[in-house]
């Protein structure tokens, strides 16, 4: 039996970078796992050695709008950990081979927390066009030890939105949360290289973004090669297709890439009628 769990964040942070655009609300985690859980049932009816957890990390306490009756959908209160710096930072916890067991406040191994051979990291701003290619996707090429989602916009960076890793790789890739908490331990001790490191590092560094950025840093652009991509997986990113007419053919999923878009907004939904299709009715 070979597992996955697909995970996805959700947080209200008043210094998130796009908090001022919009909100991604229960209803996003919603639409993708319902998509996702789709996609997963397909591919189990034809390789019943293949499972999967869909979970949710969030800081939200009413859960009154979540659709419990996805199978295998499973909810995870949202760590501390990197809180005070805002923006995605956060995610990196799930590389830790430590967590917090959240009932009992022991210290447990990740596995505990996150069961699974594979771990997937997938943001809330995407439309699954086609579920069980997407998640066909999602499963293949399990060789790779870590496998990653580079999109058009910054192609050298191994993009936040998508990534994979194989748990029971050697090390199971908690130095990738270790070196950051070092940096971020060492700075806070010394106030003004701490701001100086918080209000430059992107653009000192070589990539973009917070997570995304550490994650290609240290983990090296050109250790892993192999990435899902448009042209063989049909995943696409916002900026690929905004101005063509409909989809590509054998779209399997569009990642919009939210800072100002998103497809809870009306106006991309009239722009876009494949939105409405794949994410509003869904």
């Amino acid at each position: 039996m070979t597992t996955f769990n697909l995970v996805t964040f959700l947080w209200d942070n008043p210094t998130a970078k796009h908090v001022n655009n919009f909100q991604f609300t229960l209803q996003h985690a919603v639409k993708l796992f319902r998509q996702a859980s789709k996609g997963f049932e397909a591919l189990k009816a034809e390789d019943p050695n293949l499972d999967y957890y869909l979970t949710l990390v969030t800081d939200k306490t009413y859960l009154t709008e979540f659709d419990f009756s996805i199978p295998n959908v499973r909810v995870i209160p949202m760590w501390q950990d990197f809180r005070n710096l805002g923006r995605c930072f956060t995610k990196l916890k799930l590389f830790s081979k430590n967590h917090v067991d959240p009932v009992y406040g022991d210290e447990i191994h990740r596995s505990q927390l996150f069961p699974g051979d594979y771990l997937i990291s997938i943001d809330l701003d995407v439309v699954i066009v086609n579920p069980k290619e997407f998640v066909r996707v999602l499963t293949s090429d399990r060789l790779k030890q870590f496998k990653g989602y580079r999109d058009s916009k910054n192609p050298r960076c191994y993009s936040g939105a998508l990534w994979r890793i194989d748990t029971r790789s050697y090390g199971e890739w908690h130095w990738v949360y270790d070196s950051f908490r070092h940096v971020h331990d060492t700075l806070e001790q010394n106030p003004e290289a701490y701001k100086f490191f918080y209000s430059n590092w992107n653009s000192r560094a070589s990539f973009v973004g917070s997570d995304q950025c550490w994650i290609s840093t240290v983990i090296g652009e050109g250790s892993y090669p192999k990435k899902w991509n448009d042209m063989d997986d049909k995943i696409w990113d916002y900026w690929q297709i905004q101005h063509l007419p409909s989809l590509p053919l054998g779209t399997s999923a569009v990642f919009m890439n939210g800072m100002r878009r998103d497809p809870s907004m009306p106006d991309y939904q009239e722009k876009h009628p494949w939105i409405k299709e794949f994410w509003v009715d869904v």
